[in-house]
């Protein structure tokens, strides 16, 4: 992904679906969304459907499962903080 990105990859770039990298990266918590953070992805942009980065990441890390480090990511892509309690 590095390597992509700095030969000029779009970071924001989507697919037919209007999901963004991001919005996948965030299916598997893991490094590539702090990646993505660092090179100004959008956490804003909405697919489709409307739900943004934040949202993916909301469904797929469910908040018994979530860690210090998922909160604190959650919150980095633009989620309320009072949805965590959830």
């Amino acid at each position: 992904m590095v390597v992509l990105l700095d030969a000029g990859a779009e970071v924001n770039a989507c697919d037919l679906g209007g999901a963004t990298v991001l919005m996948k990266a965030c299916q598997e918590p893991q490094p590539l969304v702090n990646l993505l953070l660092a090179r100004g992805a959008s956490t804003t942009q909405t697919d489709n459907s409307g739900k943004t980065a934040a949202d993916v990441f909301e469904f797929f890390t469910p908040s018994l499962k979530r860690s210090k480090t998922d909160r604190a990511r959650f919150l980095l892509l633009g989620g309320k903080r009072e949805r965590l309690e959830r």
